[in-house]
C-alpha cells in the first residue's frame, strides 16, 4: 500500500530517502479547494455572507501564493543534496527534464481545450507563438499573462522558479542575498500596484515572477534551515496557528489592499508561516496519509481544471444561489479526482518509467 501511494499526489517530486510531509499535501489540497470556490463565488455572483465572501477572497489570492511556499519547500526537501556542491550539465538537465514532465502533460492538454474553446465556441483568435510558448512552458519568461489558460500565469511563473533553485541551492549559505533581494523587488512592485484603483489594472505587474519569488525562495529557505528553527511544541503551534488566523481574519479588504499596504505586510509571513507549521506537523494516522495523498494528488487537475468545468456549466447552472456554487465546486473536486487517477497519475508514472 505504500508503495501505490507514493505513485500518486502532487508531491511525487520529493520522494527521497528523507521522511514525506504528508501535511504539504494535505495543505496544497486546502489552498486548490479554495481558489476554486473564490473562483466560482467571484465570477458566479455567489449570495454569501459578506464575511465567508471576504475570507474566501484571501484564500484565492494567498492560496496561489501558498502553492508557491510549497513548491519551494517540496522541491528543497528533494534536490538539496543533488546541488549543494556544483551544478553540473548531466545532473541540471535531468532535473529540468523532471519538471518539464511534472507540468507539462496535464498543462498542454489544458491549453489545447482552452484553444479550442476560445477558437471554436467563442471565435476568438489565438496567437500561434502564445501557444507555443505555453507548449514549451516557457511564457513565463516572457510575459506569465500570455497563456489561454485561466489561472495558468502561475505555471508560467512556477518554470521560472523552478530554473532558479539549482542556483539557489548550490549558494545555500547566502540566505541574506537572495532573501533581501527578493523583499526589495516585491516592496518595489507592490509600491507600483498600488498606483493603480484596482488589482485588475495594475495586473501585469502583480504577475511579474519578482513580486512572487519571495514565496517560492522563502518556501526554500525553510525547508534548508529547517533544522535550525525552533521546534513547534503543542502550546506554541497552537499559538502560532492562532496568529496566524487572527491575521488572516483582520486583514479583509479588496484585491489590491490584500496584495498592497499593511495587508500585504502582514499575509507574506503568515503565509510563510502557514507552510512552516504545515511542516512541522507529522501525520502518521494511515487514514490522515491516505486523505492527504488524496487531497494533494487531485490539487493540480483542480487547479487546472474548475475554470473549465465553471465555464462550461455556467450557461445551465445558477452558481448565485450557494447551494449551486458547492455542488459545482464538488463536481469540480471529483471530476479532478478522476484526471489524476486516469490521466495524470499514468502519464507520471509512464515518464518516470522511461527515465524522465
Amino acid at each position: 500500500m505504500n508503495k501505490a501511494l507514493c505513485e500518486v499526489g502532487a508531491s511525487r517530486e520529493y520522494l527521497a530517502a528523507t521522511e514525506r510531509l504528508y501535511a504539504l499535501d494535505m495543505l496544497r489540497g486546502f489552498c486548490a479547494i479554495g481558489v476554486a470556490a473564490y473562483h466560482y463565488a467571484l465570477w458566479g455572483s455567489t449570495e454569501l455572507p459578506y464575511e465567508i465572501y471576504e475570507l474566501l477572497r484571501i484564500f484565492g489570492i494567498y492560496g496561489v501564493s501558498t502553492f508557491f511556499v510549497l513548491s519551494g519547500y517540496s522541491l528543497a526537501h528533494a534536490y538539496s543534496g543533488r546541488f549543494e556542491k556544483s551544478i553540473e550539465a548531466v545532473s541540471l538537465l535531468a532535473y529540468a527534464r523532471r519538471r518539464f514532465a511534472r507540468l507539462a502533460p496535464f498543462f498542454c492538454a489544458v491549453v489545447f481545450i482552452s484553444v479550442f474553446a476560445k477558437t471554436y465556441l467563442l471565435e476568438k483568435t489565438v496567437d500561434p507563438l502564445e501557444v507555443l510558448g505555453n507548449a514549451t512552458l516557457l511564457f513565463g519568461f516572457i510575459d506569465p499573462t500570455s497563456t489561454p489558460v485561466i489561472g495558468g500565469w502561475s505555471i508560467g511563473i512556477e518554470v521560472v522558479f523552478y530554473l532558479l533553485l539549482p542556483l539557489v541551492l548550490l549558494l545555500r549559505r547566502r540566505p541574506t542575498v537572495f532573501l533581501l533581494s527578493a523583499l526589495l523587488m516585491m516592496l518595489w512592485l507592490t509600491f507600483r500596484l498600488a498606483q493603480y484603483e484596482s488589482l485588475e489594472q495594475g495586473w501585469t505587474i502583480y504577475v511579474h515572477p519578482a513580486n512572487h519569488w519571495l514565496f517560492f525562495l522563502g518556501g526554500a529557505y525553510l525547508c534548508i534551515y529547517r533544522d535550525r528553527l525552533p521546534r513547534f511544541g503543542n502550546v506554541v503551534r497552537g499559538l502560532t496557528l492562532t496568529a496566524v488566523v487572527c491575521a488572516f481574519a483582520l486583514s479583509v479588504g479588496s484585491e489590491l489592499e490584500l496584495t498592497t499596504g499593511w495587508r500585504r505586510a502582514a499575509l507574506v509571513p503568515a503565509t510563510l508561516t502557514t507552510v512552516a507549521l504545515a511542516a512541522s506537523w507529522r501525520i502518521s494516522s494511515g487514514r490522515f496519509i491516505r486523505l492527504s495523498v488524496f487531497m494533494g494528488g487531485a490539487s493540480y487537475t483542480l487547479y487546472m481544471l474548475h475554470p473549465l468545468i465553471y465555464f462550461g456549466l455556467k450557461n445551465h447552472v445558477d452558481v448565485a444561489r450557494p447551494i449551486i456554487w458547492v455542488t459545482v465546486l464538488v463536481l469540480a473536486s471529483f471530476i479532478a479526482v478522476l484526471a489524476d487517477r486516469f490521466v495524470d497519475a499514468p502519464l507520471q508514472h509512464t515518464l518516470k518509467s522511461r527515465g524522465w
